[in-house]
């Protein structure tokens, strides 16, 4: 199973955005999401909630989270 930084990979990837281009969209600064994809670190739960607003995607989708 991905974790979530995987999982926002796969979002861009379904979008059709490259990872510096989620970055643009969701306002974070040049860096910000591909540092904790390199890295394999935590992100700021604002961005995810960048992410989920900008892309209309749930945070539970985005960590994978099921009830």
């Amino acid at each position: 199973m991905a974790n979530f930084i995987e999982r926002i990979q796969i979002i861009a990837q379904i979008e059709g955005v490259s990872i510096n281009e989620m970055e643009r969209i969701i306002g974070a600064s040049k860096g910000v999401l591909s540092r904790a994809i390199k890295n394999n670190t935590d992100i700021q739960a604002k961005w995810l909630f960048a992410i989920s607003d900008n892309f209309k995607i749930t945070i539970c989708e985005i960590c994978l989270v099921r009830f």
